[in-house]
């Protein structure tokens, strides 16, 4: 559980919305076991909205307007959860987008937040690649939204 704080900060912003505490929870892959530990928001119309933004048809989608909706703190939580570290460089693993739809995020990280990116292939599918210098730039902007077992990925 080296990356509780990070859990239990995402917890504590979405505690409002659950019904009970976070609680263990055990599956089985290949023959072994693994414990995780989970919470559940409510059903509520304010998360049916996000969903609709991101989803059409149950196949994940970019949004037209995703420079009105991406801003500092989104992109803190984006690299915490989809973000590898790639030596002093990072990479969104969008492999669920087209190359076209990382063309249309890499626009708006260029011109919304000046980040140098660029598209890596990876298994034949699509990343986005953070150059390190727009890493150093863009630190003092989101390093507070960063839990201290995630700033390995800056």
């Amino acid at each position: 559980m080296d990356r509780f704080d990070y859990f239990w900060s995402v917890f504590n912003k979405f505690s409002h919305f659950c019904q009970g505490y976070p609680r263990l929870d055990t599956t089985t892959i290949k023959g072994k076991k693994h414990c995780t530990i989970v919470f559940a928001t409510r059903v509520l119309p304010c998360f049916t909205y996000w969903h609709n933004l991101f989803y059409v048809e149950k196949k994940k989608i970019i949004p037209l307007d995703l420079y009105n909706l991406l801003d500092y703190e989104a992109l803190a939580y984006w690299i915490m959860g989809d973000g590898t570290k790639s030596g002093t460089s990072l990479t969104l693993q969008t492999q669920s987008f087209t190359v076209k739809e990382c063309v249309f995020i890499i626009s708006i990280l260029i011109y919304k937040f000046n980040l140098k990116c660029s598209i890596h292939m990876q298994r034949n599918q699509p990343t986005i690649y953070i150059h390190s210098k727009s890493i150093k730039q863009i630190k003092p902007n989101i390093l507070h939204y960063f839990p201290f077992s995630m700033r390995y990925k800056l």
